[in-house]
C-alpha cells in the first residue's frame, strides 16, 4: 500500500462512502463488456465521468469561497484535488488509446467483415 493511499485510508476512517459512491464503484467493479463497441463506450464515459467529477470539484470550492465566505487558501486543496482528478481522466484516455492501438488490426477486419473465431486464443501466432 502506498504512503498516499494510507493518507487517503486515514482521512476517510469510519465514515463510509456516499451511496452513490457505492453504486458507481459497484458499477465499474461489475463491468464486463459484451463486445468491443461497450468497452469503448465505458471507458469513454469513464473518462468523460472523472472529468466531470474534477469541475465539480473546482465548483465545490468556488461554492466555498464565493457562498460561504471562506479564505480561498483554506480550500486550496479542493482545486489542488481537481487538477489531480482530472490527471486521472487522461490516464483513462490513454488507457483506451492503448486499447485502440493493440487492437486496431483486429477492429479493422471486423469492421471489413472478416468473421473471427469465437474464441480468439484458438491462434497461438505459432505458425507467424
Amino acid at each position: 500500500m502506498t504512503a498516499l493511499t494510507e493518507t487517503a485510508q486515514q482521512a476517510a476512517s469510519g465514515v463510509a462512502a456516499p451511496e452513490d459512491w457505492r453504486v458507481l464503484a459497484d458499477r465499474v467493479a461489475n463491468f464486463a463488456p459484451e463486445d468491443d463497441t461497450a468497452l469503448i463506450t465505458f471507458m469513454q464515459g469513464e473518462t468523460a465521468g472523472v472529468l466531470a467529477y474534477a469541475d465539480a470539484l473546482e465548483q465545490a470550492r468556488e461554492n466555498c469561497v464565493n457562498d460561504v465566505g471562506l479564505d480561498p487558501a483554506a480550500v486550496q486543496g479542493l482545486t489542488t484535488s481537481s487538477e489531480h482528478v482530472s490527471e486521472v481522466s487522461e490516464r483513462l484516455a490513454e488507457a483506451l488509446k492503448e486499447f485502440l492501438t493493440v487492437y486496431s488490426e483486429v477492429l479493422e477486419l471486423r469492421a471489413n467483415g472478416v468473421t473471427l473465431p469465437f474464441d480468439g486464443r484458438w491462434f497461438t501466432g505459432e505458425t507467424a
